[in-house]
């Protein structure tokens, strides 16, 4: 994950991206991406709804500890999480 970097740190990588779609949901810009990645910031939990996988939801959260950025991410079906995260 990016989001807990810099940034102009973020946007030296969104220039070296190249996107390549694994799902019909897959965020298919980096504009696009770097939107939701921003949103995901604000929000303090950033949320993949099934752009990896079809039928799969994730929600990561990033925390700091002893100078160290961890993710902490929860994977489920997308029928089971879906209303839960709206």
């Amino acid at each position: 994950m990016v989001s807990p970097l810099a940034p102009e740190e973020r946007e030296d990588v969104y220039r070296t991206l190249k996107i390549e779609p694994c799902t019909d949901q897959t965020i298919a810009t980096v504009d696009r991406l770097g939107a939701e990645i921003e949103e995901g910031i604000k929000r303090g939990w950033q949320l993949n709804r099934e752009e990896s996988v079809p039928s799969a939801t994730t929600v990561s959260a990033t925390y700091m500890w002893d100078c160290a950025s961890f993710i902490i991410t929860v994977a489920g079906t997308s029928f089971r999480m879906g209303s839960r995260l709206d």
